[in-house]
């Protein structure tokens, strides 16, 4: 492995850039739209990196394991799990998806509705960021309901039939959905909520023109509603229209951007394995926790079962942390590879109606929770396949045996 020098890290950025702007060019030339956003996605968190590498600029506030030798060392890991990733992965094309069968079933639409709207109402509580000043400011509590919200959103989608009044019915509770996690400060959620609605049911009514012109239109919204959560009152300046640029400290000193704290928080982890912190005893254990907090709540854990958090006290972190930072603590670099494998497998099988219907939903959800598991924190991996599936099996049996 070659140590870090100006020239490696700058051919470790070519080569990791590379590997993503290829799955783009895949996914445009099989007018895949699912995986044109995913690629784009994956494309934005090996890019940050170019700020480190070509103009040695910190791309976090954070002081922690920020260096150029960490950054390289995260990225030379995550460059493995896309080379693994990108070979393993095939990307149907358009016409060759098909699109989960939905049922028309009123009792279980309005008692997925229903429950959805509850978990909507009591997910997410306190002072928005117009109230509190700023994301972060307030106090806010945030519910796991907040998140569970999407499992019984979809289950309304998969069981509405052919009604255009709960279609309808449907995209107006995901956008109160959306709008009350943005007056929070939430991103993640209504980026995941987008996924959800793409998924189900916009992939087959847009053109490659018109998703291009959405995305450009989400990028710009996002960066601008990312400006505006750290300081509402900015809006009120007769410079508000600024918040639509990327926003930076200081352009020689500092680049600011989630995409930007989410590698250090991975330069972070696979910082504190090579610096002992992390020793190998608990290292062991990191992977048994993992599985198990998909079980149990986080607080009945060792604070290692969290290494988004771990010492955070001592080396600070934004949170999150790419998932191939996470795998490299619980296996090293064969962690590493076998998700990718693991993941290129499932995703590889998207609209593939031969699977079945579990293995489509399990996808399904794969591809929804994308922006929690490869950048914030992989346990949705285990979780939906082990407690959402369930529900939704009890939930086609039950319709399948009514049909009877």
């Amino acid at each position: 492995m070659f140590g870090y020098s100006e020239t490696t890290g700058k051919i470790l950025y070519i080569a990791s850039v590379l590997l993503p702007a290829s799955l783009i060019i895949r996914a445009i030339k099989q007018k895949n739209i699912i995986f044109i956003i995913l690629s784009i996605f994956i494309f934005s968190y090996t890019y940050v990196t170019h700020y480190t590498f070509m103009d040695g600029i910190p791309i976090s506030f954070h002081t922690s394991f920020i260096e150029p030798k960490y950054i390289y060392k995260s990225s030379l890991v995550h460059l493995l799990f896309l080379i693994i990733f990108c070979y393993g992965l095939r990307i149907p094309k358009q016409n060759e998806i098909s699109s989960i069968q939905v049922e028309d079933n009123s009792f279980l639409f309005y008692l997925n509705i229903t429950i959805a709207f509850i978990a909507m109402i009591f997910g997410r509580s306190g002072s928005n960021i117009f109230q509190s000043g700023g994301y972060g400011s307030g106090e806010v509590t945030i519910s796991s309901l907040n998140e569970y919200f999407l499992i019984f959103y979809i289950g309304a989608f998969l069981f509405r039939g052919s009604s255009k009044n709960k279609l309808r019915l449907t995209v107006v509770l995901g956008l109160l959905y959306a709008l009350k996690n943005l007056l929070f400060g939430g991103r993640v959620e209504v980026i995941m909520l987008t996924l959800c609605l793409i998924v189900l049911h916009f992939q087959f009514k847009f053109k490659l023109k018109t998703l291009f012109i959405l995305m450009f239109c989400g990028m710009v919204f996002l960066n601008f509603y990312g400006n505006v959560r750290s300081n509402p009152l900015q809006l009120t300046t007769s410079k508000w229209y600024t918040l639509l640029l990327p926003k930076s400290a200081n352009k020689k000193d500092l680049i600011v951007s989630q995409e930007g704290d989410v590698n250090h928080a991975s330069s972070r982890m696979i910082g504190m394995v090579d610096n002992d912190i992390i020793t190998p005893k608990k290292r062991l254990t990191t992977f048994p926790l993992y599985v198990l907090s998909a079980f149990v709540p986080g607080s009945w854990l060792p604070p290692i079962s969290n290494l988004s958090s771990y010492e955070s006290k001592n080396y600070t972190v934004g949170g999150g942390g790419l998932i191939s930072g996470f795998f490299y603590v619980y296996g090293s670099y064969l962690g590493v590879i076998l998700i990718a494998l693991y993941l290129s497998y499932f995703l590889s099988n998207l609209g593939n109606s031969s699977k079945r219907i579990f293995v489509q939903l399990y996808i399904l959800f794969l591809i929804i929770t994308l922006p929690r598991w490869f950048a914030y924190n992989p346990i949705g991996i285990i979780k939906y396949l082990y407690m959402v599936l369930p529900l939704f099996i009890y939930f086609i049996s039950w319709t399948i045996s009514g049909e009877k």
